[in-house]
């Protein structure tokens, strides 16, 4: 039996250890109200985070406060939905007035139109169709730890639909961010369909999809065939006027900013790919712009999810508020802070290498081990 496994249950139990010693208030929390009234104590899994999951107090910028006092640089995101932070002004604002105007209205708006006009023009909406069977893509994995497809993988994907007569759909819940169009047209790619969804919405509850006239008049309502396409919460008064803020308004999402932090992510990335080499950790950083991905290995294309728990663990105790997975999103916050929070990040990523680095040699070794097998 390889002496790898014992060493990560050791680590882990540590880690674990001293992530339930600082905050006996999430776990008292958690065991005596949260799985009370919800099962598993949670309606969010991905975030329930055993031995409990860590209740959070308050909000500001790109940082969070627990209930047991405890401060965060956060670079989750929201697994990508929180590109503005957590107190951004322009968001504040459309929020204060849209509670002036009124919630939940059940009416048309003037600003649902607005919107969408804002999110036809940014990630265009105006594409050709084709045919009914479908091949659907996202081009770089969100929860797959931010693995982008090769641009001749996505080249013959659109040739191919497009011989077959196939409508090419790709799925931009996460990737919507990477660009002002999305990841599309990083790719110059043009799909039939998009869907989107997350950071879009400016911190509100938001999904979209759309394409060209020919496959979204099929849900116009003035045609006695068109296929019913209702929802309560569909046109919301506070997602139409903070969606609209967060795409539109000077200092949100805008272009200028949308590359700025694109340029933030890839540097951060390259600097914590270059702690990795300089301990020859097996460790490699993946993703594009503000999106990072985390995997153990000694190859591009293969990761290992073992060692993803104790450095979770780690990052948590030392102040890094992080995706149990692996994946970091990061916020515009970062940039008004120049480059004070990616350097705590690599130097708490780089103190986590050192710490570990009996246990990450034993992973090199069970590497060579099992590419034996």
């Amino acid at each position: 039996m390889s002496v790898f496994s014992p060493k990560v249950e050791a680590a882990l139990a540590e880690a674990k250890s001293q992530y339930t010693n600082r905050k006996p208030r999430s776990q008292a929390h958690f065991v005596s109200d949260a799985t009370q009234k919800m099962p598993g104590g949670s309606t969010r899994n991905s975030l329930a985070n055993p031995p409990f999951p860590i209740f959070i107090q308050r909000g500001w910028e790109n940082r969070l406060l627990d209930i047991d006092g405890h401060e965060y640089l956060d670079v989750f995101g929201d697994a990508t939905a929180g590109i503005y932070g957590h107190s951004h002004p322009v968001i504040q604002s459309a929020v204060k007035r849209s509670l002036e105007t009124g919630l939940k209205l059940g009416a048309h708006l003037i600003s649902e139109a607005r919107f969408a006009e804002t999110v036809c023009e940014r990630f265009g909406f105006d594409m050709h169709g084709a045919d009914t069977a479908c091949a659907i893509l996202e081009v770089m994995l969100g929860g797959g730890g931010c693995i982008p497809v090769t641009r001749e993988f996505v080249n013959m994907l659109r040739e191919e639909a497009r011989r077959l007569g196939v409508c090419l759909i790709l799925y931009e819940v996460m990737t919507s961010r990477l660009s002002p169009g999305g990841i599309a047209p990083l790719y110059a790619v043009v799909p039939d369909l998009k869907t989107l969804g997350k950071s879009v919405g400016g911190g509100t509850s938001f999904g979209s999809w759309g394409g060209s006239r020919r496959f979204m008049s099929i849900y116009d309502m003035r045609n006695p065939t068109a296929i019913p396409h209702a929802g309560t919460y569909n046109n919301n008064t506070l997602l139409m006027t903070v969606g609209q803020a967060a795409l539109t308004e000077p200092g949100a999402y805008t272009k200028e900013n949308c590359a700025r932090l694109n340029e933030y992510g890839d540097k951060l990335r390259v600097a914590l790919n270059e702690v990795a080499r300089k301990y020859g950790a097996p460790m490699v950083f993946t993703g594009m712009g503000s999106m990072i991905g985390t995997h153990f290995t000694d190859k591009k294309e293969t990761s290992f999810l073992v060692l993803r728990e104790p450095l979770f663990f780690d990052l948590n105790v030392t102040g890094i508020w992080a995706s149990r997975g692996g994946t970091m999103s990061l916020s515009l916050p970062f940039l008004d802070h120049g480059d004070s929070d990616a350097r705590r990040v690599v130097e708490a990523v780089e103190e986590w290498v050192v710490r570990r680095r009996e246990v990450l040699e034993l992973f090199k070794v069970e590497l060579r081990r099992t590419a034996k097998l």
